[in-house]
């Protein structure tokens, strides 16, 4: 498979790990820091509203900038949105912010890690197949593994090291196969001009 489509099947581990971490680690630090209880479901409603109304509407987005142009910028907003929580914790004012840029990179982030992963596939029915269960375990994986590797990291490295830890380790592992996917993408640009010339 590409570059591009491993890469999108870590967008998607990503935003599962990244949530399941946040959801299971967030309230201890909060707590810690004397936040409400209202206040911690507060600032975790924000985060699913944001992820859920900016995928709905998201049409208009994608009609103005391409997938491919968002994916990168928005996997840096949603580690730094993660970095910050500990700047943060004992603010719900400061925290709000925090977790409407992350609702909002998850949302974007499933389609755009998704839309990079197809239109990087070979164009046959079989390998989108491949591809759409590549992204979806992805996901599980993601899903499955955000409290565990919180809780490990943390056990290490404290709480609040793990929420800086774990974002950068993701982005340190996203960035290069982004790269990888780009330049396999511009040979096959130069490829599919060279084999145009003759005819033109």
């Amino acid at each position: 498979m590409p570059a591009i489509v491993w890469a999108g099947v870590l967008v998607m581990a990503y935003i599962n790990l990244v949530n399941g971490l946040v959801r299971t680690f967030q309230p201890v630090i909060a707590l810690q820091a004397g936040l409400s209880l209202t206040q911690i479901g507060i600032l975790a409603s924000c985060r699913s509203w944001a992820s859920s109304s900016v995928r709905l509407g998201s049409g208009p987005i994608f009609s103005r900038v391409g997938a491919r142009h968002l994916t990168s910028p928005l996997v840096l907003v949603a580690a730094a949105s993660v970095f910050l929580i500990p700047t943060f914790s004992a603010s719900f004012v400061l925290q709000i912010p925090l977790f409407l840029m992350m609702g909002m990179s998850r949302g974007l982030l499933r389609v755009t890690g998704s839309a990079d992963a197809f239109d990087g596939a070979p164009d046959d029915d079989r390998q989108h197949g491949l591809v759409a269960a590549l992204l979806h375990s992805g996901l599980d994986v993601g899903r499955v593994g955000g409290p565990v590797v919180g809780g490990v990291v943390a056990q290490f490295v404290g709480l609040a090291a793990m929420f800086r830890v774990v974002p950068l380790a993701l982005v340190a592992l996203y960035f290069p196969l982004a790269l990888a996917a780009r330049r396999a993408g511009a040979r096959r640009l130069t490829a599919e001009d060279a084999e145009r010339a003759p005819f033109d």
